[in-house]
């Protein structure tokens, strides 16, 4: 996903250890992923998104409103919601 919204080269074993760090919440068509948010958060105080990518063929469709809604979800109910964009 990350390579169709902002092509790069990325080490893949380092991702998957920042992913492991982070709450992710993922969106699927089917097999394909077509979009991700990363909420970091200290468990109580604190949660903020670093990261939020939508597929560029899927822009324009609320992906990104429900990943938000979602991420939401799953941080602690204290802790203030940041977005940085």
């Amino acid at each position: 996903l990350v390579n169709r919204v902002a092509p790069t080269t990325y080490d893949v074993d380092e991702v998957g250890k920042a992913l492991e760090k982070t709450v992710n919440v993922w969106a699927w068509d089917g097999a394909r992923l077509i979009g991700a948010l990363r909420v970091l958060t200290d468990g109580y105080l604190f949660a903020a998104v670093p990261d939020i990518l939508v597929d560029p063929e899927y822009r324009g469709r609320g992906i990104e409103t429900a990943l938000i809604q979602h991420g939401r979800q799953l941080v602690p109910r204290t802790a203030t919601l940041l977005w940085s964009a």
